[in-house]
């Protein structure tokens, strides 16, 4: 049937349809007749096609109930009775996304994928998982996700599950324990007020019956927000979403959410520090208030220009002021949105609690000297100018983030397209600048009468304070069990083991729909390069439609460092833009940026060749309109060749907010730090990432921020060494991916002949072959791997076959932790990792029995096409026009050509068993000779024995 106003196609009447420019299409409304299910669809002709369907989920306390939902839901369901439908999804489709995400009010299961068949397959299985889940009526997938309780070989009870565990890896972080202090504080009469995640205190209230109850209470397709993106087949489409719609009656509860009245309190709560660390100038120091609702879009829009302009850099007029009274090391300002109520959040970290008072007063004078001034219009126009870049340079995944856009709205009965589209509202708040309507507005948002005020304070002892409740926690429950419900208990246990065990029923895996090899193209997705030179130094030039924005990328050779010095670079890099050149002072140069230049980013890359040798390069991203990029060629420029590196205080200051960035860093991306490191032992390429933000440079910041004076001039000499000889056209190589080429004339003209620097040079890793790395935190991760500089396409299929058929049951189903796998470097290098891992030297036991588990299942009759079709889908992510020309840069610096791919493509599609088993040497070899990381707790580190320990 026609797409018009008014028809009905499949039960969904048509109730709107707009055309936007700003969306490249149409934005079309419908309605369920029956149920009333809402669905909207951004009809914009991208070859991506996105489904999700949204449920408002508005918790009742923090037991974590919609977050067990969100996993076990997708434990199988009726008409794929499969253990785990998502995993098999995982393994046999090309999406280009397949996720799940619980939000503080909503519950969302987006699917996308660039093939039609494939978009479908993941459709239907979604929709069944969400409206008909065997999670409802057995309750395996409920222990397994949530909660259990467990005995060990000595009998002692204890807690596990996977949502468990990776709630107590989250709020180990100094970040979640701040943002779920502040909502408790400031939303105690509705559902923002608890932890949607789920507290791990609270999770073991969760029953089994009311984890049904919410699931009926929610899961209903009246609750229902269908979202579609894409060149979706809208006809099939329809009728798969009726086909489970239409089963249910309407449902007229609208589960509103209460407005919270502003309010005042304050509250103080701790988090762990590590037994050596001091706890001198280590609290933080929240103020904050509800600003609007979702409604007041250019309010908050507003409030989030004022935010930027107040605090965003070291420099901004607020941070500034704090930093100078010495009031704490770092302050952030954010308007959080998103939910039904923005918050507006004053964080002042590593500062001392009875500083709260000051920080407040401070804060008032800063505001009330800017009103009494006026407001900057040029600073303001240059904040806002990053906010419209941003809102029309969106990153990938795009589709996802417009669906996530458009609940925030439709999920409080607003309009769908409200915060779509923005070219309007960044007209009228340019109106705002001139009418003085920033100022009224900055004048209304530091009443402190209004806010809330949450201190968070150090402790060392507060780690194993909460590991003992959590046993007695479990002793508690076991001793309040009668004899009857222990051996329930026991044989719920046992029941759970085998139903994870036993592999699934032929027939019910032969259920689930897997595309035919056919629909996989044997030609890779390559991305144009034209490599050219005129300049003086080479050029990548990716011709990708860009939407109006180029993306420039330079690639200064710095091989004449050393390790240590890379290190320094990779903090010189962390410091540009935030330091004075010499034609502007730090704020003049980040109001020029902010004005012309939409992201700029500097950080230190490798290329490589061969594993033994690298390429570091100091590296400048640059995304900017077309119009602007020869403004753009001359700030680079000025940064490059005149930053100055005398004012050693505010380089001080900077050392300081990355010591703690790193630290806390460390604590909830430790599989990254220890990827890393393992990584490191088998490529030069790998200790450039390792000394530049891995452990090497973790150790580096935080010896530097403990003795900054005595060790300043050598940092000084080292970043004015790179300054001055790096910088040059001999060094460089160019990359732009840009719609047409931009010119890079007055770069070119700006920059010095120099001198070249060796094209290779070879790094051995600072790392042991086996260490810990000692985090305050309630899990850990665990990583171990070798080198395989045979890589070739049939291992990218074993990647896919052990992550998902071996180590996800065996460490995150069976051991409980939150994610596990196998990463396969492309640069030659195979390593595992655990992430939120209760047990990290049972998985380091795991990953040695891999081979034997090679040998099984090419022995057994699975079928591999839908690894291979899955391993293809992973070599063709959803990318953005400047990530995908910073790929395509990579690969042309390492020697890559369209014809490896091509190669690459082919192994992958040739895949067999006997292939496959061929790799059981290098996995035995891993197991045997593997180097490991482990970062975690002392508890966790003492079961590895003697292996040496370092301080997080």
């Amino acid at each position: 049937m026609k797409l018009e106003t008014g028809n009905v196609i499949h039960g969904f009447r048509v109730e709107r349809i707009r055309e936007s420019a700003e969306l490249g299409g149409r934005f079309v409304e419908m309605r369920h007749e029956k149920v009333g299910t809402e669905l909207c669809w951004v009809d914009n002709g991208e070859t991506n096609k996105l489904f999700c369907v949204g449920f408002k989920t508005l918790p009742e306390d923090s037991t974590g109930v919609f977050h067990i939902l969100e996993h076990s839901v997708l434990c199988g369901s009726e008409k794929y009775p499969v253990k785990e439908p998502f995993v098999d999804l995982v393994k046999s489709s090309m999406n280009t996304f397949l996720n799940a995400m619980t939000f503080p009010d909503k519950t969302i299961y987006p699917v996308s994928s660039r093939n039609v068949r494939d978009y479908l397959n993941l459709t239907e299985v979604y929709l069944d998982a969400v409206f008909a889940p065997r999670c409802v009526t057995d309750p395996n997938a409920f222990r397994q996700e949530g909660w259990r309780l467990e005995l060990d070989e000595n009998g002692k009870p204890y807690i596990n599950g996977v949502v468990y565990n990776e709630m107590k890896g989250a709020t180990s972080g100094l970040d979640d324990i701040l943002e779920e202090g502040v909502t408790a504080l400031l939303f105690p009469d509705n559902c923002y007020g608890f932890n949607s995640g789920g507290d791990p205190v609270h999770i073991p209230d969760l029953t089994y019956d009311m984890y049904k109850a919410m699931y009926r209470k929610y899961y209903h397709a009246s609750n229902a927000r269908v979202f579609l993106d894409g060149d979706v087949p809208l006809d099939e489409t329809l009728a798969l979403i009726d086909s489970y719609v239409s089963r249910y009656e309407k449902q007229e509860a609208l589960h509103e959410i209460p407005v919270q009245a502003p309010r005042q309190d304050e509250s103080t709560v701790y988090y762990e520090i590590g037994a050596e660390d001091p706890a001198e100038n280590r609290a933080s120091v929240a103020y904050a208030r509800t600003i609007g609702t979702w409604a007041d879009k250019r309010r908050l829009m507003m409030a989030e220009v004022l935010c930027s302009l107040l605090a965003d850099t070291n420099e901004a007029p607020l941070k500034r002021a704090i930093l100078e009274a010495g009031l704490g090391e770092d302050v952030e300002l954010t308007m959080q949105d998103g939910i039904a109520q923005a918050v507006l959040a004053l964080v002042v970290r590593n500062t001392e609690a009875d500083k709260a008072a000051a920080i407040r007063e401070k804060t008032e004078e800063v505001v009330n000297g800017l009103l009494k001034e006026g407001l900057d219009k040029e600073l303001l126009t240059a904040h806002l100018n990053r906010l419209a870049f941003r809102m029309k340079d969106m990153q990938e995944p795009a589709a996802l983030i417009r669906c996530i856009m458009s609940y925030q709205s439709s999920l409080y009965g607003g309009d769908p397209m409200l915060l779509l589209e923005n070219d309007a509202d960044i007209a009228a708040l340019r109106g705002e600048i001139e009418n003085g309507g920033f100022d009224k507005l900055l004048a209304e948002l530091f009443d402190f009468d209004a806010m809330c005020r949450l201190t968070v304070l150090p402790s060392a002892e507060y780690g194993e304070k909460l590991r003992q409740e959590e046993a007695a926690r479990a002793e508690a429950i076991y001793a309040a069990l009668t004899d009857a419900e222990k051996e329930e208990l026991k044989a719920a246990n046992d029941r759970l083991h085998v139903w994870q065990d036993n592999p699934d029923d032929p027939a019910d895996t032969a259920k689930l729909p897997v595309l035919p090899l056919s629909e996989v193209s044997p030609e890779p997705m390559i991305t144009p390069t034209k490599l050219c030179g005129k300049k003086g130094f080479p050029v990548m030039y990716h011709a990708v439609p860009s939407h109006g924005i180029s993306h420039i990328n330079l690639y200064f050779n710095i091989s004449d460092l050393c390790v240590r010095g890379l290190s320094a670079a990779g903090l010189m890099a962390a410091l540009m833009t935030k330091l004075p050149t010499k034609s502007h002072s730090a704020s003049e140069l980040q109001k020029l940026i902010k004005t012309y230049i939409g992201r700029i980013k500097f950080e230190i890359k490798a290329s490589m060749r061969r594993p033994d040798a690298c390429t570091p390069y100091f590296a400048v991203s640059c995304d900017v309109l077309d119009e602007n990029v020869e403004k753009a060629e001359e700030l680079i420029g000025e940064i490059l060749l005149e930053t100055e590196f005398d004012d050693l205080d505010r380089i001080k200051e900077n050392v300081l907010q990355i010591n703690e960035m790193t630290r806390q860093r460390a604590i909830m991306a430790g599989h990254v730090m220890g990827l890393t490191a393992v990584t490191s032992h088998y490529l030069s390429s790998a200790v450039v990432t390792e000394a530049t933000s891995g452990y090497t440079f973790r150790s580096y910041i935080k010896e530097l921020a403990k003795s900054f004076d005595e060790k300043a001039a050598e940092l000084k000499s080292v970043m004015e060494s790179i300054r001055d000889n790096a910088f040059a056209k001999a060094r460089l190589t160019a990359g732009l991916t840009a719609t047409e080429k931009p010119c890079l004339c007055k770069l070119a003209d700006a920059l010095p002949a120099g001198e070249p620097a060796e094209p290779e040079v070879h790094y051995d890793s600072p790392c042991p072959d086996k260490f810990g790395v000692r985090i305050p935190a309630q899990a850990s991760f665990a990583e171990k791997g070798v080198d395989y500089p045979e890589m070739n396409g049939s291992m990218k299929v074993a990647r896919k076959i052990i992550s998902l058929a071996f180590l996800w049951n065996r460490v995150r189903v069976q051991g409980g932790a939150y994610g596990v796998g196998l990463n396969v470097n492309d640069r030659g290098v195979i390593c595992h990792y655990s992430y939120r891992d209760p047990s990290p030297a049972r998985s380091i036991g795991v990953y040695g029995e891999e081979a034997d588990f090679m040998t099984s299942f090419c022995e057994g009759d699975e079928d591999i096409v839908k690894y291979i079709i899955s391993a293809v889908g992973d070599t063709e992510p959803l990318l953005s026009p400047a990530e995908e020309g910073a790929a395509a840069d990579m690969l042309v610096l390492d020697g890559k050509t369209d014809e490896d791919l091509r190669k690459l493509r082919r192994e992958m599609l040739a895949t067999s068993r006997e292939s496959l088993l061929a790799l059981r040497p290098i996995l035995t070899r891993c197991a045997e000779e593997g180097r490991i990381c482990v970062v975690g707790s002392d508890a966790a580190l003492a079961e590895f024995g003697d292996m040496p320990v370092f301080e997080g």
